[in-house]
Formats: C-alpha cells, structure tokens, sequence
C-alpha cells in the first residue's frame, strides 16, 4: 500500500484515530493515514479498503498496519515478522 513502515487506517471525527495519529507523530514514526470513516457516519457507497476489512475483525477505527518489523534475539539473530495492530474501543 505505501512505503511507509506504518499505515494508520482512520478518520479525523474518530478520537481513537487522533489520539493513535497524535502518538506516532509526537514518537516520530514515520506513517500514512488511510482515511476511512467510522461505521456510524461511513456514507453509502464507501468503498473500504480490503487491507482493512481483512485485518479489522469489527469494520471500526482506527486500525495500524506495520509493514516490517525486525526482532533481536538473545543468540544475535533477527526475525522479520509482519505484525497488524487493531486499536478498537472498550464497549
């Protein structure tokens, strides 16, 4: 999807987005904003990305795809490994 290491998929109306988007910028990680609305205000005909609604298990903001993340291990060995984060609410 980008270059970057990490894709936010959000909205600016979301909090959770904010504040997920506010902690990247202010640790200085690199990211990309996908702009993908909540279910409660997504209009009719929205297409969601399918990165997203493979990766999201209830449809909602926000979510962040990490691209490529290198592991040490104690022996001085690395592991790639691609790692997804689903930020959803408490309900």
């Amino acid at each position: 999807m980008s270059s970057s290491p990490v894709t936010l998929f959000g909205h600016w109306i979301c909090p959770f987005s904010v504040r997920v988007e506010f902690a990247l910028a202010q640790r200085g990680i690199d990211y990309v904003v996908v702009d993908v609305p909540p279910r409660a205000v997504r209009p009719k005909g929205f297409v969601v990305p399918e990165e997203f609604i493979t990766h999201s298990p209830k449809l909602e903001v926000p979510m962040a795809n990490t691209l490529l993340i290198q592991f040490p291990f104690s022996n001085g060995l690395k592991r790639n490994s691609q790692t997804r984060l689903c930020c959803l609410p408490m309900m």
